[in-house]
This record gives C-alpha cells, structure tokens and sequence, in this order.
C-alpha cells in the first residue's frame, strides 16, 4: 500500500478531512477507491472530503476578508481588479461553484470573495454547495474505477512519491505567493 493509501487507511477520515484541506482532488479520487474496497465508507468519505475542502476554503475566504484593503491597493489588483470584479457582477458568486473544477482558481477565488465583501454565511452556503458537489464527483469517480483498482494502485504506487512531492511543491508555492503578495501589499 502506497504512502497516501496508508495514511488514509490508518487514519482514516480525519486524515481525508485534512488532506482535503489543501487539496481536494487527487485525495478523494483515492478515497472513492478505497471506499469501493470498503476501506472507507462511501458516504463518510464524500462528507469528510467536502468538510476538509470547506475548511480550507473559509480560512483564504477570511484571509481576503483580512487583508482586502491591502489586496485592493496592490499593483495586480489595480491591474486586473476591474476585470474580475466584471466577472463577479456577472456570475455573482455562483461563481465559486466553477472555481471547483477550474484548475488552479479555487484559493483565488476564495481570496476575491472574502475582500469582496460577500458575507461569510452567503460565502458558506454557496461554498458549501460547491464542496458537496465537487467531493460527490471524485469520490464516486474513484469508487466508479475501484474495479480497476489493483492497476490504479500500481500506478499510484508508482507516481505515489511524485504525487507526495507535488503536494509539497504547491504548499511551497502558496507559502510563497503568499509572502510575495503580502510583500507586494505592503509596498
């Protein structure tokens, strides 16, 4: 059993809660898998997933909130701040619902909200529709291809390390996008 494989399986969905907090994807494939070997239950793993994605969204949802001054006073926002302020006129925040499946726009689309303005209890409902919903899809996706699982556990035993190091890599990535803005914020 691959590194994440036993992580989850020794800690279970505690463990999927805070991995979901940082990522959400790659994670509750694997635990839709191992809920189809009955590793995990389907149903606990779907609401763990969904509660972890949550999570981690509120906190860059109240970190914009926190910082939305020094956010609208920097040089990208004064940049691109009209544009994605159109964006949030038009869509509102049903929007948050695409930045579920639109790589690489959930952390800053939480960010937007919060500096926004949108309520936390607006924020939260929306959001959590989205993280039931997205969390529904790969764990069911997982658990859909579970009958092919001694492949997919082959191939994760094999990219497992590589998987782990991407994990890593975009913790490290936001840590430093973080210290950049905050940098960029201050000027």
């Amino acid at each position: 059993m691959g590194t994440l494989e036993s992580f989850l399986a020794h800690y279970g969905l505690a463990a999927l809660f805070l991995i979901a907090t940082v990522e959400g994807d790659v994670s509750l494939l694997v635990a839709g898998v191992m809920a189809h070997l009955g590793l995990l239950p389907l149903t606990g793993t779907i609401l763990a997933g969904a509660a972890g994605n949550l999570a981690g969204d509120t906190v860059w949802f109240l970190l914009g909130r926190r910082h939305s001054e020094r956010i609208r006073q920097s040089r990208f926002y004064w940049a691109v701040g009209h544009r994605i302020e159109s964006l949030a006129r038009r869509l509102g925040p049903w929007q948050l619902l695409a930045a579920r499946v639109v790589y690489g726009t959930r952390n800053a689309s939480m960010v937007f909200w919060g500096q926004y303005g949108l309520s936390l209890l607006r924020f939260l409902a929306f959001d959590l529709l989205g993280c039931l919903t997205a969390a529904t899809g790969f764990v069911l996706l997982g658990y859909l291809v579970g009958h092919g699982t001694a492949a997919l556990a082959g191939e994760l035993r094999r990219i497992e390390h590589w998987l782990l190091l991407a994990v890593v890599a975009a913790v490290a990535i936001v840590a430093g996008i973080s210290r950049l803005t905050r940098r960029e914020l201050e000027r």
